[in-house]
């Protein structure tokens, strides 16, 4: 393997070798090494999907590529969870040196032990599950199939019909060319966002090659690649079956704005068109699914998703009666809402980056319920470090350079800071990205709250939400404090009986919709965070830049909360946000240079007593005794 990797390998065996102390003879371990057994490096890859990875080594003499197996299976039945270096490992780098450790590998194996124990159910025991007509679908264009996807097309049939022949009746199997109905085409490019894939360059020839799965009210749709052996597309409709039946996953519903799209322009190929906006927290989206079932919504008729076991809400932008009324119903009816309710949305533009008022819709639906974003934009000296422009001036002309440097509108939660909660087990920091104060009412009758974060006494709220220093005004960090300075609550736990926001008053859904209900009729739980920014896709990128790894910690909060939402905490008090998040509290240049010549002075003067005792041995006479 990479010599980076292999001294993580006697890590992973002692803790294999617990889990076989634990487990007994229901746990069998094997370690073995794809690349002195082919038949095993075949089995592998045929069945679990297991490639080698190729990494690069070199020294002072010479040049090399590893073909490295660095995997984990788990099996439990007929299913199993492949982990491989990039779910195991963390890689932090500096100029000189790169460090590579393990994330956290007693979650990481606990979680998918689990998560694939819980899951097992044969496909067969699936197929029965499935609800009344449902169907997998294959759409093909034979006739303009190119070569290296004609084997796939084959193998995909041969899946389908072996799965439809197992359903006893439950799936149906069927074929449709596109590329000789226009309808249909078009049907899939609108309803399933499905486009025909291109040949050449210019978009002369086309061809379809896709399979959808449906099942009720959901659907799955399959994206075969060139190449793909049976096994693999096994792999992928099995797990589309999976996801499609009803009950076999935690559910996640995730409402966001679709932003506006750019004007196509028909008379351009497809590659040459503009970028479409994308929706927002595509990066949390992924994450959680890993672990959940994750379905975007927009609740324009009013209601959940059913099966939703919580709703996240962020950068909803203006809501309609219908989208207010899903959310509040669904908390009566005791439902989890985790909300990222900043005041403020950040945008990136040609001129820089903006912050400028959220629409204030989802903030006076939470206002209902005692606990609501507040005005201004949190600022904190204790934070965490921003990559900002600074231009210097060298002889006539001006450099511009990025530095990381403190940054008040991204305050850094830690110690006192972080309240002792469920969903902040095994987080050490936070940061919460141009936050704004989170407000509790006064009286919250039958609603229990817990604050969950604050930001240091040291705190301040600009009401302009200025998000660019002025290092004009203010030359040393930018910003400067506003009294009055004081901790700010940025995030709050509410749990309890909530009254709705349409009491009394008539159904969006229809003159003859039932009345809405005008209180919890059972316990719900309501997470209200002052940071639409928190996970963005925005803030997620700038963490990766500069090795800001403080930043983890935030997706593991909404994993948490997630876990917490639907009492599932068995796992929080090992879950960590991995090896490079135990950062260290901030210190000042004096105190890093008094710690640096304590440091060598613990070395020097033991080192210098050790000497002046060895000459002084060496100089003290030594007198003959005569004989």
């Amino acid at each position: 393997t990479h010599p980076l990797l292999a001294p993580l390998i006697p890590q992973i065996r002692d803790q294999l070798a617990e889990v076989q102390l634990a487990g007994g003879d229901r746990v069998r371990i094997e370690i073995r090494d794809p690349n002195e057994d082919p038949d095993l490096e075949a089995e592998v890859g045929e069945a679990y999907g297991v490639r080698p990875v190729p990494f690069g080594v070199s020294d002072r003499h010479s040049q090399s590529v590893v073909n490295s197996y660095f995997h984990l299976v788990v099996k439990y039945g007929d299913q199993f969870e492949v982990l491989d270096f990039s779910d195991l490992i963390d890689v932090s780098s500096s100029d000189d040196a790169m460090d590579v450790r393990l994330k956290n590998f007693e979650y990481d194996l606990t979680r998918t032990i689990r998560k694939v124990s819980q899951e097992f159910t044969s496909i067969d025991a699936l197929l029965a599950k499935l609800p009344a007509g449902s169907s997998l679908t294959l759409y093909a264009s034979p006739a303009t199939l190119p070569e290296g996807f004609v084997p796939t097309a084959s193998a995909l049939r041969t899946v389908g019909e072996d799965l439809a022949a197992r359903s006893a009746g439950q799936l149906a199997l069927g074929e449709r060319d596109p590329s000789n109905d226009p309808a249909l085409g078009q049907e899939l490019v609108t309803e399933l966002g499905l486009q025909p894939m291109v040949t050449d360059l210019f978009a002369q020839e086309v061809f379809w090659l896709y399979a959808v799965i449906r099942a009720g009210d959901r659907v799955e749709r399959i994206l075969p690649q060139p190449g793909e052996e049976e096994g693999d597309l096994r792999r992928a409709v099995e797990g589309a079956i999976r996801r499609v039946t009803p009950g076999q996953l935690r559910r996640v519903a995730l409402y966001t704005e679709i932003p506006p799209q750019e004007q196509q322009n028909p008379q351009l190929p497809p590659q040459f068109q503009p970028p479409q906006r994308r929706e927002d927290y595509t990066v949390l989206r992924e994450v959680l699914g890993e672990t959940w079932e994750v379905e975007r919504t927009q609740l324009e008729d009013g209601y959940v998703p059913s099966g939703t076991d919580v709703l996240i809400v962020g950068k909803t932008g203006p809501t309609d009666a219908k989208q207010r009324f899903a959310i509040d119903q669904y908390l009566m009816q005791g439902g989890s809402v985790i909300a990222l309710a900043g005041a403020w949305r950040v945008e990136v533009g040609q001129s820089g980056i903006q912050a400028r008022p959220d629409d204030p819709s989802l903030g006076e639906l939470l206002e209902t319920w005692y606990v609501s974003p507040g005005e201004g934009l949190v600022m904190d000296p204790s934070n965490a470090p921003f990559p900002i422009p600074v231009q210097e001036r060298r002889g006539g002309f001006t450099v511009q350079r990025i530095e990381l440097l403190p940054y008040p509108p991204f305050p850094d939660l830690r110690g006192a800071g972080l309240a002792e909660h469920p969903a902040l087990a095994g987080i050490d920091a936070l940061t919460m990205p141009w936050t704004s104060p989170v407000e509790v009412a006064e009286t919250h009758d039958g609603v229990e709250t817990q604050v969950l974060a604050t930001t240091s006494p040291g705190s301040w709220i600009d009401p302009n939400a200025r998000i660019e220093p002025d290092f004009t005004k203010y030359p040393q960090a930018g910003f400067g404090p506003t009294p009055p300075l004081a901790p700010a609550v940025v995030a709050v736990a509410a749990t309890g009986l909530f009254p709705s926001n349409f009491a009394g008053a008539p159904s969006p859904l229809a003159e003859d919709a039932p009345k809405p209900l005008e209180r919890s009729v059972a316990p719900g739980k309501l997470v209200v965070l002052g940071s639409s920014e928190l996970v963005s896709d925005l803030m997620l990128q700038l963490a990766s830049q500069g090795g800001n790894e403080v930043h983890r910690g935030n997706l593991q909060l909404i994993s948490n909360l997630v876990d917490w939402s639907t009492a599932d905490t068995e796992l929080l008090a090992i879950r960590s946000t991995g090896a490079f998040s135990r950062t260290l509290e901030p210190m000042e240049d004096a105190d890093r240079q008094l710690w640096e010549w304590v440091a060598y002075a613990a070395v020097l003067i033991p080192l210098g007593i050790l000497i002046a005792g060895t000459r002084s041995r060496r100089a003290t006479p030594i007198p003959l005794v005569e004989a």
